[in-house]
């Protein structure tokens, strides 16, 4: 734990959170974590943040609130003082699920206007899903850092490894929830000035052929990568 006494606030850097679900089994999460088996924790029930691990121990928690993009703020049960908490980890969690103050983990409502085939939705056996989410090597491209996509190809080539990407995360619009889908391949198609994006998922039969519109902002990211990958690695 790092202290920092600056207004009086204790930064603190932990060494992970406890995951409780509704019958108190607990699943830690640490930095390390694959972000992948941690959506996976929560989608499974794990779905409040009930305390913080660093190296004196833990603490569990009073209250705990998001402020901005890389920062949480918690208090401890049995303290008075508010305390700032950086970890990365979380703030990726939260990029998905809103933290209300107890630390339950809930999905927001789908927003969207027009068209419900616009906005990165597509249907697998007459059901809608958006997506939410790609899963390139270990990094999860989401909206909220699209923007870092050329320093994560960068470090993955500067590390001599190959572009992986193995898995989206998508939100089924019928009930709101997140759900994890294995690709066991990824292709593009370019048919009457129209990309297309070809997955084959796991656990479904044949393949999903998405056509890209003004609106697909994930699936033409997911049509670059993919593009990238068949042109320079040869297990693609």
């Amino acid at each position: 734990m790092k202290k920092n006494n600056k207004q009086k606030n204790e930064i603190i850097i932990p060494r992970g959170i406890v995951l409780v679900n509704d019958r108190g089994e607990r699943c830690n999460i640490t930095q390390k974590t694959n972000i992948k088996k941690a959506l996976k924790k929560i989608i499974g029930g794990y779905d409040k943040v009930a305390s913080i691990k660093y190296r004196e121990g833990e603490k569990p928690l009073k209250r705990i609130e998001r402020i901005d993009e890389s920062l949480l703020t918690c208090k401890f049960q049995g303290e008075r003082n508010l305390h700032i908490l950086k970890f990365e980890k979380l703030i990726e969690i939260t990029n998905f699920y809103v933290l209300n103050y107890y630390g339950k983990l809930k999905l927001p409502d789908l927003e969207y206007t027009g068209d419900i085939e616009n906005y990165d939705i597509f249907k697998i056996n007459k059901k809608h899903y958006k997506l939410e989410g790609i899963l390139l090597n270990q990094d999860l491209i989401t909206l909220f850092n699209i923007n870092k996509v050329e320093k994560i190809i960068s470090d993955i080539l500067n590390n001599f490894q190959n572009i992986s990407i193995n898995s989206i995360v998508v939100r089924n619009v019928d009930n709101n929830r997140l759900r994890v889908l294995e690709l066991s391949k990824v292709d593009t198609e370019y048919e009457m000035g129209i990309p297309k994006v070809s997955l084959k998922i796991k656990g479904f039969k044949g393949k999903k052929i998405i056509p890209l519109n003004e609106y697909s902002i994930l699936f033409e990211m997911l049509y670059n990568l993919t593009s990238m990958k068949i042109e320079y690695f040869t297990d693609a």
